[in-house]
């Protein structure tokens, strides 16, 4: 070293040696830790930083200051650190440790470097050395302390160690409450971990402000309330991103011919960006636009990167360049028409669109919701996800494409078969796959696919095996509520082909809600397995229902839980019964097109299409055909007229399974006889009084004596017990609990042989019900078990059931039912007029009900059955009813 690099600044004393030249090595021995520190900076600014570590290894190799020795160390470190010495560094920094145990700085420097190496484990076990010294005397520095288990929750997050990072991120947050961005990790993690609740009660974290802190990302999978998805993201863009504002390109310029269309992303690889990204190309009038890619994607060489790459005019390597720079050479280039990719999703750069290289900016795909970002003018979407009541939680507006924003494509399936018991499924069995991000799983919608599980009892659930923490949590949750572990099967995860060829294998496809799935539903689709998606009130809880409204499939996409739940049952009826889903798949339009038109020649958007699933909201009657017409020959009694309902069991079986029905109407059934104009009007006048939606309308044809039955279970003999176990036992088997015992059931809400109207939802609830009773026929003819011999008849306690098991279901189902008057039809006739008398006090009966419910209904019955002269128990009589009555009645 040249006494010429050293400068005199520090003002340093020196000493000669035998020679009369400068001895550097005394001298720096001399110069205290100021010194040395004010002189290597020199020595940096002039470009000699390997001699400033030359200045740094003679002065601790002097030991003049040893209590000093660890700063010099770290120094001296993060010097050769920049020089891209890694050996020597991780030397240093243990040096510096060992010289000061408890200097909090070079643990974490240290750790940081032995992650960037690859040494998770070191790097995690370094840090824990640090904190390790709260249980020495001297406490270590409290923001050190964050600093380190900040980068333990971190570095476990990015290994997907959720259970770990959680406590790591938690203890620091009991250490200092006040970090936003910490909590927003701690709240992920827990998603992904599926932690429920996901906002914990900690006395430390009020519920506010983990609210306020919680990411965009996090929150679309949390609510489904657009302002508080909107607040978010803006509270995340003023927290996260001081954002320099200006505006580079030049508003005077006018456009080419041919303008110039930039898209900024770092997903132009396997990801489920760049999965749809061709799609969403194709078919661009390369004469009227020019396509730059503005790409900060991570090295990868994939076929799908080659084949994005190759759709552009232009490529530019933007991933070394700062925000200015990018947005200086967006700019230069002279875009008229910028579309960033990526939102607020990860790896966003705001900061090129604050600075407004280009004069039209928008938003796609990246992030499904509002940025927050007032420096995008437009969104990307389609009538069915932006509604126009949602369009004012966006700062951006809403272009309106006239098919599904999501780019769908038709690709037949090339995959290679896969079987089911290669990835551990039942070979029979209805498969409902669930494979979206594990953090959009939230507990309401865990919940339903457990009760799917109940309801469907051939089902298997099929999930992401994502880490082993998370699917630990939902096999704990699944245990606590009941469910049996063995009919949920877990799937690693693996590469786009094997899974695109697994999917094949599912009958069906659960969506999230409420953050549907997006490029995965692309897949469901190829491979024709029906997807069930629920849809609300944001943009992300509307992607499945734009999907499956632009494949004409809209009845697949419904609007609450229930109907979710119960499309699924409607999906595996239709399965079991050889029905098959099919889509309308149609060639792309060019949605990059449609979108570059619009804003390049101002088009007025679109009025939305209707997003109702049917073609009215207002509820109307279907009539369900074909009519099971009954036998034209029948005894009189009830015997037979159940016989007769069981026959035409199959034809409503068929007309369910193989018709789509209208989810707005109610499908209506004369059981009695050949459908009338007359029951109809009945049934709409019913409707159309009503002030809420209801989910079944009965009518009844006439003033029926069987309403003195306030329990037609025990129709049949004085001891029904017996009778009454088995069908306690059936219901309780399939989920249902009713006390069928003491059951009150008068007529005028029995649906057995009346004129019947219902949602679907209610009829395939019901069809799965009536197929399993079925099956319970079946086995008891062929085995001669649990018959009854009624007259002249031998039935099953199945066949005995079967008129009343409606009555079961929406009563189970806690169904809305409303009838019209029971004065509104002719009273009975014939050999009925005899019955007369009592009819009228039978249809009194019924009216009381249906006016003031089961209480008054009970004593009203109890009173007119003493004056009858018909002893009862309060419940049901204690004789049967007489013959006469069962004959009118039928």
């Amino acid at each position: 070293m040249q006494l010429s690099q050293l400068t005199d600044d520090a003002e340093p004393s020196f000493v000669a040696d035998a020679h009369g030249e400068p001895d550097i090595e005394l001298l720096i021995a001399t110069w205290s830790l100021a010194q040395l520190v004010a002189q290597t900076e020199q020595l940096e600014k002039q470009g000699l930083a390997e001699q400033a570590c030359v200045a740094y290894q003679l002065w601790l190799r002097a030991n003049r200051h040893p209590h000093l020795a660890h700063a010099a160390l770290f120094n001296l470190g993060a010097l050769q650190q920049s020089l891209g010495h890694t050996e020597a560094v991780l030397s240093t920094y243990q040096q510096c440790i060992e010289r000061a145990p408890g200097f909090g700085q070079a643990y974490i420097n240290l750790g940081l470097l032995q992650e960037r190496l690859g040494q998770t484990d070191a790097a995690l076990q370094t840090w824990s050395r640090y904190l390790g010294q709260r249980l020495l005397k001297t406490q270590p520095d409290t923001e050190l302390q964050c600093t380190a288990l900040n980068h333990i929750g971190r570095l476990q997050e990015s290994s997907k160690r959720y259970d770990l990072a959680e406590k790591a991120l938690e203890d620091s947050l009991r250490l200092n409450p006040d970090q936003p961005g910490v909590i927003q990790h701690w709240v992920h993690i827990r998603q992904k971990a599926c932690r429920w609740p996901v906002y914990a009660e900690r006395a430390h974290l009020p519920l506010g402000q983990m609210v306020r802190s919680t990411s965009p990302l996090a929150m679309l999978a949390l609510t489904d309330d657009p302002q508080l998805q909107l607040i978010t993201a803006q509270n995340f863009v003023h927290r996260t991103y001081s954002t320099e504002q200006a505006r580079l390109h030049d508003p005077t310029r006018r456009p080419a011919a041919r303008w110039r269309v930039g898209l900024v992303s770092a997903d132009l690889r396997e990801h489920a960006v760049g999965f749809l990204l061709p799609a969403f190309l194709q078919g661009t009038d390369r004469s009227a636009y020019a396509l730059y890619a503005y790409d900060y994607t991570r090295d990868e060489n994939s076929p799908l990167r080659q084949q994005l790459l190759a759709q552009f005019d232009e490529v530019r390597a933007i991933g070394g360049l700062t925000d200015r720079q990018a947005a200086e050479l967006i700019a230069a280039d002279e875009i008229d028409i910028l579309i960033d990719l990526h939102g607020l999703s990860s790896g966003a750069r705001p900061g090129i669109f604050a600075l407004h290289p280009a004069p039209n900016q928008a938003t796609y795909l990246g992030y499904i919701g509002s940025t927050g970002m007032p420096w995008f003018q437009h969104v990307l979407v389609d009538p069915w996800v932006m509604p126009p009541e949602l369009a004012p939680h966006f700062t951006e507006k809403p272009l309106y494409l006239s098919r599904s924003f999501i780019p769908l494509t038709h690709e037949a399936p090339t995959d290679a078969a896969v079987s089911r018991t290669s990835v551990r499924l039942p070979e029979r069995g209805f498969v409902m796959a669930a494979f979206g991000n594990v953090y959009k799983i939230t507990p309401e919608m865990f919940a339903g696919w457990l009760r799917l599980l109940h309801r469907i009892p051939d089902a298997v659930l099929w999930l992401l095996d994502d880490n082993p923490v998370t699917t630990q949590a939902l096999r704990a949750h699944a245990q606590a509520q009941g469910a049996d572990l063995d009919r949920i099967v877990f799937a690693p995860r693996c590469d786009p082909r094997q899974f695109r060829a697994q999917l094949r294998l599912a009958d069906v496809y659960l969506d999230t809600y409420p953050y549907n799935c997006g490029s995965t539903s692309n897949d469901v689709v190829n491979a024709g397995v029906p997807l069930v998606s629920r849809y609300g009130r944001t943009l992300v809880s509307r992607m499945g229902l734009s999907i499956l409204s632009d494949l004409g499939r809209p009845d697949l996409a419904v609007g609450s839980q229930q109907a979710y739940e119960d499309k699924v049952v409607e999906v595996a009826l239709r399965t079991h019964e050889g029905y098959r889903y099919h889509y309308e798949h149609r060639p792309a339009p060019g949605l990059l097109q449609e979108a570059l038109d619009t804003i390049r020649h101002g088009r007025a958007q679109p009025a939305p299409l209707p997003t109702s699933t049917s073609t009215s909201d207002r509820l109307h009657l279907v009539q369900l055909a074909p009519h099971p017409h009954r036998p034209s020959q029948t005894t009189g009694d009830l015997v037979a007229w159940t016989l007769a309902e069981w026959a035409g069991f199959d034809a409503v079986r068929k007309h369910l399974v193989h018709h789509t029905l209208d989810a707005q109407a109610l499908h209506w059934l004369d059981a009695r006889s050949a459908p009338d104009a007359a029951t109809e009007r009945l049934l709409q006048q019913a409707l159309s009084r009503s002030d809420a939606r209801p989910d079944a309308l009965i009518a009844s044809p006439g003033w029926d004596v069987l309403s003195l039955l306030p329990n037609p279970l025990c129709v049949w003999g004085d001891g029904p017990s017996e009778w009454i176990c088995w069908v306690s036992d059936f219901f309780c088997q399939q989920g249902i609990a009713l006390d069928v015992a003491s059951w009150l059931l008068p007529l005028e809400r029995s649906v057995a042989g009346l004129a019947l109207a219902c949602a679907p939802a209610v009829w395939f609830d019901w069809l799965n019900l009536a197929l399993r009773l079925r099956a319970e026929h079946d086995t008891a003819l062929s085995r001669g078990q649990g018959l009854w011999q009624v007259g002249e008849y031998t039935l099953s306690s199945a066949q005995l059931l079967y008129p009343w098991l409606m009555n079961a279901v929406l009563q189970h189902r806690q169904s809305r039912v409303i009838s019209p008057s029971p004065f509104g039809r002719p009273a009975l006739r014939g050999s009925g007029r005899a019955l007369l008398p009592l009819a009228v006090q039978a249809a009194a009966l019924k009216t009381a009900h249906h006016s003031n419910g089961q209480a008054h209904y009970r004593q009203a019955f109890e009173q007119i059955s003493l004056h009858q002269g018909l002893r009862s128990d309060g419940v049901a009589l204690s004789k049967p009813m007489p013959a006469a009555a069962l004959q009118t009645s039928a």
